[in-house]
């Protein structure tokens, strides 16, 4: 997968440099129910305000990424 360089987006002032490589990284390493809720939480958190329900341009950013995610992403039992 090409590396982007998410920085160069709009996104929540509390991210860090690395906040959505390591959310995206945490998707592609959910094994169970467990990380994959956090996973599913910290990517949420790093692209926007789930809870307001506002999002940054950010995401839009990360959706070639989902997409090779949910192609080539494996099951957990």
């Amino acid at each position: 997968m090409k590396s982007r360089n998410f920085d160069t987006f709009p996104q929540p002032e509390w991210n860090t440099s690395g906040s959505i490589a390591l959310a995206l990284e945490s998707l592609r390493n959910a094994h169970d129910q467990s990380s994959s809720n956090k996973a599913y939480d910290r990517f949420l958190y790093a692209v926007g305000n789930d809870h307001a329900g506002t999002y940054y341009p950010i995401v839009l950013a990360t959706l070639p990424e989902l997409k090779q995610l949910h192609i080539g992403g494996g099951f957990w039992k």
